[in-house]
């Protein structure tokens, strides 16, 4: 449960970043962050199979 709650708030503060929500500065969304989420939700989804 906790891995997922910080997905969450990894992945909100990404697309935060990319549309410059609560005053963040603009960081656009690149592959390497995209692809960090993927193999993050990736380890998640292995780790609950068991």
């Amino acid at each position: 449960m906790i891995s997922l709650g910080l997905f969450g708030q990894i992945s909100f503060s990404i697309i935060a970043g990319h549309f410059g929500w609560l005053n963040l500065p603009l960081e656009p969304i690149t592959v390497k962050r995209g692809l960090g989420l993927v193999i993050m939700m990736s380890g998640i989804i292995l780790i609950n199979i068991k």
